[in-house]
């Protein structure tokens, strides 16, 4: 073949590569009308903080996540993906943002992913995770590979395996059901690559990562979590000062009035200086009409509770959560 020939060759093979690039097969020999690759159904929140039952592709031999557009937060239109090679040529995407994935326990996972057009997904696919975030999720990909395809059969959800922990369960956190889950706090972790932000990038201060006992990940507000073995208490968690994963004091700010938000005065003093430990009262211009009707609720119950009239402060945290501290309580 000549020089001119492969040339030729080449540029047919870029200018087809999206029908290249795992999305079309040949109808005469798999009438199956979609692509034999693994397919799995994962609940993300999409743009507008809806839950979306969306359909993921987890590919082993990706380095790279892509989702379309409307399923990604906090996209970076600047970031490039950088040289993407397929069969048949490279690619680059442009938009960077963020798969929010809820996780079964509490809050969620925290996936970096570029924006990609339909046609460069496979059919019928909204996400395409790469090897790394298999892992990291803990999606059970060869189990998905032992599930044969069907014409017209809806995707299983996406199945999952365990994996080991990187340390002992230090500390507690209670789901929505008020049922507690051990888990370790692991600092810094990151479902995307090493070079991409970390979520605290996108969430701000007053946020760990954590890992439970069937070594999935999530993101946490720190004031939901706890040392194992204490008892949890009024506005209790663990120390606001991000670096630290003491429980916090006991009892009220003798100062102040509301409850403490760090292990010690020192790291609540260095937590303040961060902008971390913020305490509001009901006449502060800071406090929205959103927090006040839910002060109004929390009172109403704690009144028709104890038959009497509230007397006590109002503690917002920093998180934005509304604790009463009744006096004497």
């Amino acid at each position: 073949m000549s020089i001119q020939d492969k040339r030729q060759l080449a540029a047919q093979l870029v200018a087809n590569m999206d029908s290249l690039f795992m999305t079309e097969d040949d109808d005469e020999n798999f009438g199956l009308g979609k692509s034999n690759v693994c397919r799995a159904k994962m609940t993300v929140v999409d743009c507008k903080m809806g839950l979306q039952n969306a359909t993921i592709a987890p590919d082993t031999i990706s380095s790279v996540v892509m989702a379309r557009p409307e399923l990604l937060h906090w996209i970076d239109d600047g970031k490039k993906s950088g040289t993407i090679h397929v069969f048949g040529g490279s690619n680059q995407l442009r938009g960077r943002g963020v798969l929010v994935i809820p996780h079964q326990i509490r809050s969620s996972a925290l996936v970096p992913a570029f924006s990609a057009e339909t046609k460069s997904l496979p059919i019928g696919c909204d996400i395409l995770l790469s090897k790394s975030v298999n892992s990291k999720l803990q999606i059970a990909c060869d189990a998905h590979c032992d599930l044969e395809v069907v014409a017209g059969d809806v995707e299983p959800d996406v199945m999952l395996r365990a994996k080991p922990l990187g340390g002992p369960l230090t500390h507690v956190v209670t789901d929505n059901d008020k049922r507690e889950h051990l888990c370790r706090i692991e600092e810094g972790f990151n479902w995307g690559k090493p070079s991409d932000p970390t979520y605290e990038a996108w969430l701000g201060k007053g946020y760990v990562s954590v890992q439970f006992a069937d070594g999935s990940h999530s993101v946490v507000k720190r004031v939901r979590i706890r040392l194992k073995g204490e008892v949890q208490t009024l506005g209790r968690g663990i120390c606001i000062e991000p670096t630290c994963s003491l429980p916090v004091a006991k009892g009220m700010c003798p100062k102040h009035g509301g409850a403490k938000q760090a292990c010690s005065v020192e790291h609540y003093r260095i937590a303040k200086a961060k902008g971390l430990a913020v305490t509001f009262d009901m006449t502060s211009q800071q406090s929205s009409e959103r927090q006040r009707a839910e002060v109004r609720a929390l009172i109403e119950e704690h009144e028709t509770k104890t038959k009497e009239t509230y007397h006590g402060d109002v503690f917002f945290s920093d998180s934005g959560e509304v604790f009463l501290m009744p006096k004497g309580g």
